[in-house]
């Protein structure tokens, strides 16, 4: 397996136990997995891809999510801030509005997703990647996770 993690204090070396399964380390599951990881929670995430990956839309971050970022995220990459709006009826009217403020980043995602999973993997995650297949069923009150490339 890619990434694969080498268990702590556990006899069989495939097995790993955790609280959380994060699957998918987009921007949200990246997310997620550092905050979990922060506040000591045993959290294992998992992506089909190998990072840094292509991904060629969705590049545009709003302000509002800053909270949610860590600390100087968006100093420490190349992005534009969009401070306004301007809006067209077919090639007419325009109407600009100014919010002298930032409302939104523009960012590459390959470099954003990869920012967000090194600093989740900073905080202390375990991450897989390049995982094709995931199987899950449930035992009683818990979930199994069978985890492949």
């Amino acid at each position: 397996m890619s990434g694969q993690i080498p268990p702590s204090g556990q006899t069989d070396p495939r097995t790993l136990d955790v609280e959380v399964l994060v699957v998918g380390l987009g921007p949200a599951g990246s997310t997620a997995l550092r905050i979990l990881a922060s506040a000591n929670v045993s959290a294992l995430g998992v992506d089909r891809a190998s990072f840094p990956r292509e991904k060629p839309c969705g590049g545009g971050v709003s302000a509002r999510t800053l909270p949610f970022l860590p600390e100087n995220l968006m100093e420490s990459l190349p992005h534009q801030t969009t401070q306004g709006i301007s809006l067209t009826l077919r090639g007419e009217r325009e109407q600009r509005q100014d919010f002298g403020r930032p409302i939104a980043y523009q960012v590459r995602r390959d470099q954003f997703d990869l920012a967000l999973l090194d600093r989740a993997r900073k905080s202390g995650a375990r991450i897989m990647t390049g995982i094709r297949h995931i199987h899950l069923s449930r035992r009683d009150r818990q979930f199994e996770a069978r985890i492949g490339e």
